[in-house]
């Protein structure tokens, strides 16, 4: 980040000001380090075993573990005026062999059905709006997001194990046609928190490096906050930081 200085401070604050601009190098390593936070979480996603009943039919699933999250594409761009936009493009997902069960009594006998299924999730993208402002006490930076999913189908293949499956093959392919939208659903209502959560988390540790504490001498140190909500213009974030005199002793250690 590149600071320059400035010629006034604003009411309240006494100290030294800069402002400081973030380009699209700076960016892009923010980006590098993203990428790879949101791929292990994703991973990381548990869908939990499921069970119910729904037109005569029983059915349980064992839980599944998400794997193989990749991107195919993303970029970190200034939105002028407003911020800064992140875009994640062919996402893709893979749901491992996961067991399954089904039963319906038919006249008097209750028959089942057992066998495993596996699956993906491809041609995903998320563009997510990154709002970056100045929050109270003493402009302390603060990242909120908001994001816009087009998802892509979710594939489900499933093998029957059992000679039963052909007696209650209309039971079978009631279950094929329902778990796509039941995992589907599991899906779709744990990745975007996850991957807003984890903008704002690590977007918000970035940024408190913003906010510094520096001694002057023995005597003085001076703390910087922000001291206005940054801007977005002429691809480049502008930062707008004045400093506060402050006692040594109120620095953490370390802080030169």
């Amino acid at each position: 980040m590149k600071r320059a200085l400035v010629a006034a401070n604003p009411p309240g604050f006494t100290g030294p000001g800069v402002v400081g601009t973030i380009g699209g190098q700076g960016l892009q390593k923010i980006l590098n380090g993203l990428i790879p936070m949101i791929v292990k979480e994703v991973n990381g996603i548990v869908i939990p075993a499921m069970s119910g009943k729904a037109s005569g039919i029983e059915y349980s699933i064992g839980a599944i573990t998400v794997g193989g999250f990749t991107v195919g594409g993303s970029s970190l761009t200034f939105v002028e005026g407003k911020g800064l936009n992140l875009k994640l493009g062919g996402l893709g997902l893979a749901l491992p062999s996961t067991s399954f069960r089904i039963k319906k009594k038919i006249l008097f006998t209750h028959v089942s059905c057992s066998g495993h299924f596996n699956g993906g999730l491809a041609n995903t993208g998320v563009n997510v709006g990154i709002n970056i402002s100045a929050i109270e006490p003493k402009g302390t930076p603060k990242i909120t997001s908001v994001s816009t999913w087009t998802w892509g189908p979710l594939n489900v293949n499933v093998k029957l194990s059992n000679v039963f499956c052909k007696i209650i093959k209309d039971i079978a392919s009631w279950f094929i046609g329902n778990i796509n939208s039941k995992i589907e659903n599991v899906i779709k209502s744990k990745i975007p928190p996850l991957i807003n959560n984890l903008i704002n988390t690590k977007g918000n540790e970035i940024l408190s490096d913003l906010v510094l504490n520096k001694n002057i001498g023995k005597d003085v140190a001076v703390t910087y906050y922000l001291t206005q909500n940054p801007t977005s213009a002429n691809d480049a974030l502008s930062v707008y930081l004045s400093g506060e005199f402050v006692k040594p002793t109120t620095v953490a250690s370390g802080d030169n």
